[in-house]
């Protein structure tokens, strides 16, 4: 039998970093457990595009989520243009929904907290497990390329 002797600052640092693994995973989880939906892209202005389209068409309307991606289908007020977009899950860099969600959006206000979204920026949406509302988050890079949230 092999016996490890460690030095005490050795034994120190893994303690604290088991420590902190153990806090980290109580806080966080993984994101199988604790989102119902997490969409994430690179290229956060699609969204941003898309959303400007849809909110000059309809004021408020229904986002529906699902295992195979996000497809919407809007008309405008006056029922003479039908839109519909389909983004399926291949196109995300990680996506995850764990059943069928229709959500209802104001889309003008939705239009209003996008309208920074610049070129280069990645987008998460989130619906954390046992919420009623979506999450947009948006990671902004510098112009070193350093990620800035």
């Amino acid at each position: 039998m092999v016996k490890l002797q460690f030095l005490n600052s050795q034994k120190y640092f893994f303690n604290n970093l088991i420590f902190a693994l153990k806090n980290f995973y109580k806080k966080y989880g993984t994101m199988s457990s604790r989102y119902d939906f997490y969409a994430r892209t690179s290229k956060g202005n699609i969204i941003k595009t898309i959303q400007d389209i849809i909110s000059t068409m309809k004021c408020r309307g229904c986002l529906p989520l699902s295992p195979a991606g996000i497809f919407i289908k809007q008309m405008n007020n006056s029922e003479s243009v039908w839109m519909g977009i389909n983004l399926y899950r291949e196109n995300f860099s990680e996506y995850k929904c764990t059943r069928n969600f229709l959500i209802s959006i104001n889309f003008s206000h939705a239009q209003q907290l996008l309208k920074n979204v610049k070129k280069k920026d990645s987008m998460e949406i989130i619906i954390e497990r046992g919420t009623e509302y979506i999450i947009f988050k948006v990671k902004s890079t510098t112009e070193d390329g350093q990620p800035q949230i």
